[in-house]
């Protein structure tokens, strides 16, 4: 093949690639309001079909290496693990060795995407956003009214409560993905995007009573402030802080609970709140058994029993990994955060720090690490950012007078 046919070659595969992240663009109001487990789905095809585009580049190896040293010592860990899946769907083991090289390939596909698709799935993704956002808007002003009525329409009624929990999962989503979308939205309508999808957070999280959308809103507010206003210094800010969390959260809570104060707050705290303390502390309990490789990858599973996992990322790779496993986490976070450093100001860095922001919240206070969908709704994230950063140019700096 001459290099003219390769380049030919390449460019068709960018043509591809665009449109196959146009495609999963428009699939964000249905994924945020009605089908979550969705990403699952939607993120590894986009990974499958972008394949043939694949070019990893040496630089990728700052956020790969950590992340595939992370997956390796968890398939490591899982043969001292005391939990034994009964079948494929329970083997996390088994689904990360799969997951891993899919997931590199749909952040990899997006970046290989040509100028014209960038744009376009951005675009797309921005009204996509604002779907969504008039979605999660109109159910948490009826009760997830809509969502009940689908429901009856496939003959599987579900309770206003229960209905009411499932689109709060909405409510995550868009706080994660939702500020991506205004990269590709027109610089005058930009702003206005930005309080509508401000507005179905808070709307939505406080009357479907998912409490961590609302810090995760001020605090992708003020990473994104940050990261704007100190190209520089904001990421590495953000990396010290997620990498340190990721390590220390063990250690803080632990001494939070040694002066009474975890104990103290299960009182006046909501239920939900409440549980989640009580997950903690038996976590905590159970990570001095193994504090340096975890009792195995999936051990959380045996300590924690029916609620599976302690709903917090940090406390959950302690448990099962160890040390070890907490580290390569932290590196992992560090090299995709320093990433966003630049010399000027740029808009993809500020939305790419919002939603690394909420992401991380979320992963703090509700998520189990190894769940499929919360991973793809990492990776469909990543891609976008991606997306973004590609399609942007850094603010040239004012001149001096």
């Amino acid at each position: 093949m001459t290099s003219a046919e390769a380049a030919l070659r390449e460019g068709r595969f960018a043509v591809w690639c665009g449109w196959v992240w146009t495609v999963v663009a428009g699939t964000l109001p249905l994924l945020a309001w009605a089908w979550p487990l969705g990403f699952q789905v939607v993120v590894p095809a986009a990974g499958l079909l972008c394949l043939p585009a694949i070019k990893v580049e040496r630089r990728d190896g700052l956020w790969i290496t950590p992340l595939a040293l992370l997956v390796g010592w968890a398939l490591l860990a899982s043969t001292w693990s005391p939990y034994e899946p009964p079948d494929l769907e329970h083997n996390t083991a088994a689904k990360l060795a799969l997951q891993l090289p899919v997931y590199l390939w749909a952040i990899l596909g997006a970046r290989a995407a040509d100028a014209r698709g960038r744009a376009r799935a951005l675009a797309v993704l921005g009204w996509a956003s604002l779907i969504a956002a008039a979605l999660i808007l109109l159910e948490a002003l009826s009760g997830a009214a809509l969502y009940q009525a689908l429901r009856q329409a496939m003959h599987d009624p579900i309770r206003p409560d229960l209905a009411a929990r499932n689109v709060a999962q909405g409510v995550f989503v868009l706080a994660a993905t939702g500020w991506l979308g205004l990269a590709g939205l027109p610089r005058r309508l930009a702003p206005f995007a930005a309080l509508a999808l401000a507005a179905a957070v808070l709307v939505g999280g406080i009357a479907l009573r998912a409490d961590a959308p609302l810090l995760a809103l001020a605090l992708s507010a003020i990473a994104a402030t940050a990261v704007w206003r100190f190209p520089r210094g904001g990421p590495t800010g953000l990396a010290v802080l997620a990498g340190g969390l990721v390590l220390a959260t063990p250690l803080i809570l632990g001494l939070l609970d040694q002066a009474g104060v975890l104990d103290a707050l299960k009182g006046p705290a909501p239920l939900s709140w409440e549980q989640r303390i009580g997950y903690w502390q038996v976590t905590l309990a159970a990570i001095g058994q193994q504090p340096l490789i975890g009792l195995g990858l999936d051990g959380g599973r045996v300590v924690m029993g029916a609620s599976l996992h302690p709903h917090s990322t940090s406390l959950q790779l302690w448990l099962e990994l160890g040390a070890v496993g907490a580290a390569l986490a932290a590196a992992a976070w560090v090299a995709i955060l320093l990433g966003l450093r630049g010399p000027a100001p740029r808009l993809a860095a500020a939305l790419a720090a919002a939603a690394a922001s909420a992401y991380f919240v979320f992963g703090a206070f509700n998520f189990g690490v190894w769940q499929e969908w919360w991973l793809s709704l990492g990776v469909f994230a990543g891609a976008f950012s991606v997306l973004a950063w590609r399609n942007s140019r850094p603010v040239a700096p004012q001149p001096s007078t």
